[in-house]
Order: structure tokens, then sequence, then C-alpha cells
């Protein structure tokens, strides 16, 4: 067994849970919450690029990278980011960070272009933006998701995607203001998280 801490910050407990299990009910308020290992806590903090990151100039749309899994996603979505002006790319929990020359492979040099910064978990960074008047929007399939093309893209933006195989956590899910899908029309029902970021960033610019 290991020891983990809860991800809400009303919370926040830690307790004990396997080290291979991805979903675990936090003891202290019940909620089903993403397993995060504390003894990772201390090698994430030091991974730190920038804290306290803002809203920059050179646009009004933000990512923010919710355990992303691959380097090459990141270093893709970084090259999106820079082609369509994002302002910044938040990247938390298990999302690698730079300098790594798999997230070079991809970003072809854009990591050094896009203002970024490192934070243990998501609500770190919805809080920033929430601080900077941002609405929060989920890149995910939930039963509530309204259509990419239906949102209402005013203001600054905060686009939150989530892990490769477990998408955005449930825990950062509730604290987004709006969840948003792209429209499918084949079997898979699914995009790469770094393809459907680029639809999505494309989408957005196009409609503002």
């Amino acid at each position: 067994m290991e020891t983990a801490r809860c991800p809400y910050p009303a919370c926040a407990r830690t307790f004990a849970a396997s080290a291979r299990a991805r979903q675990a009910d936090c003891p202290a308020c019940g909620r089903s919450v993403r397993v995060r290992l504390v003894r990772h806590e201390a090698a994430l903090l030091a991974r730190q690029k920038q804290a306290g990151a803002r809203l920059q100039g050179r646009g009004r749309v933000v990512l923010v990278l919710d355990d992303v899994r691959s380097l090459w996603n990141v270093g893709s979505m970084f090259r999106s980011a820079d082609c369509l002006g994002t302002a910044h790319l938040y990247l938390c929990g298990i999302t690698g960070i730079p300098p790594h020359r798999d997230i070079h492979r991809t970003a072809l040099g854009a990591e050094d272009s896009v203002p970024w910064s490192y934070h243990p978990h998501p609500f770190e960074a919805l809080d920033a933006l929430r601080a900077a008047g941002a609405r929060i929007v989920a890149l995910e399939r939930t039963a509530d998701a309204v259509a990419l093309r239906s949102v209402a893209w005013e203001g600054p933006i905060g686009l939150v995607v989530g892990n490769e195989e477990g998408g955005v956590a449930p825990e950062v899910l509730a604290a987004c203001d709006v969840s948003c899908d792209i429209e499918m029309r084949g079997t898979k029902n699914s995009l790469n998280v770094a393809v459907a970021c680029g639809i999505a960033l494309y989408q957005i610019d196009a409609l503002v």
C-alpha cells in the first residue's frame, strides 16, 4: 500500500491506496478521486518551471493538460498552441515538461516560444484562470457535453484536455464551467488527444 492525497483543495487528506489503483474513494470526503501518490509530490514540485503563471499577451486561450501521458502528444500540443497563438500552457500532474527530446521531436521548438508552467494538480491552474476571469471548458465527451461549435467562446478561455486513457479527471470536470465535444461520424467516436486539441483550438480561433 502507498499513501495518496485527495486532490480536492477543501479536503486534501491523505489515505492508504494501492500503487496500482487509478481510482479510489477518499475516506475523508467520500468522493471518487484519481489516485496521486504522496511520494511523487516532491519530484513533481521540483519540476515546476514557473509558479503562478498568468494569462499573457499572446492570445486569450489557455490550455490545461491534465495528466497527458505521451511526450509526443505534449509536443504536438505545444506546436498547435504556437501556430494558433495560445497564451499559455499549464502542464499538470504526470504531464511531461520541457526540455525533453521526445517533446522537441513533435514541438519542433514551439516549447521555447509558448509560455508554460508546471503544476502538480490542475486545480492550481484552474484557480489561476478563475482569478483572471477565464471561463473553463473541458474538451471531453460527457452526458451533458455540448457541441464544440455551440460553445459561446467569449472572454478569456481555459481549455482543459485530459489523459489518453481516462480523459479529464472527474474532480477536474466538476470544477469546469462546461464540457464540449467534437462531432464524430465514424465508429470509433474518439480522437487522439493532441488531434482533438488542435481541432478545438482551430475551431475556437475561427469562431471568435
